[in-house]
């Protein structure tokens, strides 16, 4: 239980995808912000179960930052680090391609089903985002993911203040809650963006909250030179593969140019 913040960081990076930080350096950074976090890594989970057992009492939120199949980003949320495993190795584990980045071999559907009969949450990470990685462009017109998607993240701290806004306003369209996230991959950046619930409250009640739409959101987006330090490693990234990424930049920009001209977006 976490006994003093009703502020949560719903979405962050961490050594084990493209954040430079290991899970002992962003729980400590949590516990000085006084707030609770969760760590959604690319694919990847063993950094969000390290954090898990930590005994400084900050409280973590079991989550997972997945690349379907189809090409935007999705957050997973779970009540239990246990179903986070399960998840993680039943369906994104033996789907896993080149890089902690690539799409997975299993699609927005399977997912969204595998994460249901695990009570999950499913939550659409910044959906305007350049590109196939936000969801509205694939996704807006699709009846399943409407229906099934829990809520909208609304502030996500590495977007412009203009995906953000059109982010709000499609969760208002559509009925749905809101949540925040830093999307840091720095510990500097952590708690930039938060999801506001009831104090006093422990994973459980915070998903919980979450779902009955119980919940505020607030902070801010990051300022160029803050955009720029906290993408170093991403640039990292992209240049030990660089063949492979501009080749999937490509084909994904030439991708989400068609479907953007197909939902006049």
């Amino acid at each position: 239980m976490n006994n003093f913040s009703s502020k949560i960081d719903m979405h962050m990076h961490s050594i084990a995808s493209d954040g430079l930080s290991d899970a002992k350096t962003i729980v400590k950074k949590a516990k000085k912000l006084g707030i609770s976090i969760a760590i959604t890594d690319h694919n990847a989970i063993s950094q969000s179960l390290a954090a898990s057992k930590n005994k400084m009492g900050v409280t973590v939120i079991p989550g997972i930052e997945v690349t379907c199949k189809e090409g935007p980003h999705i957050l997973f949320y779970f009540y239990s680090f246990r179903d986070l495993t399960n998840f993680f190795e039943k369906h994104i584990k033996p789907n896993y391609n080149k890089a902690f980045t690539s799409n997975l071999n299993i699609g927005m559907s399977d997912l969204m089903q595998a994460s249901n009969k695990l009570n999950g949450l499913t939550i659409a990470a910044h959906p305007f985002s350049p590109g196939l990685c936000g969801s509205y462009i694939s996704f807006s017109k699709n009846d399943e993911f409407i229906k099934n998607v829990i809520a909208i993240e609304g502030i996500n701290s590495s977007m412009t203040d203009y995906a953000n806004e059109k982010a709000i306003l499609w969760a208002k369209k559509i009925k749905k809650p809101l949540t925040a996230g830093s999307d840091a991959h720095h510990t500097r950046y952590i708690g930039l963006a938060y999801t506001t619930v009831d104090p006093n409250r422990n994973a459980d009640n915070i998903l919980d909250s979450i779902k009955k739409g119980n919940c505020t959101i607030g902070g801010r987006i990051m300022r160029l030179h803050e955009k720029l330090w906290d993408s170093k490693n991403i640039i990292k990234t992209w240049a030990s593969s660089p063949t492979y990424f501009l080749s999937k930049g490509i084909k994904d920009i030439i991708k989400s140019r068609k479907l953007r001209k197909l939902n006049k977006c």
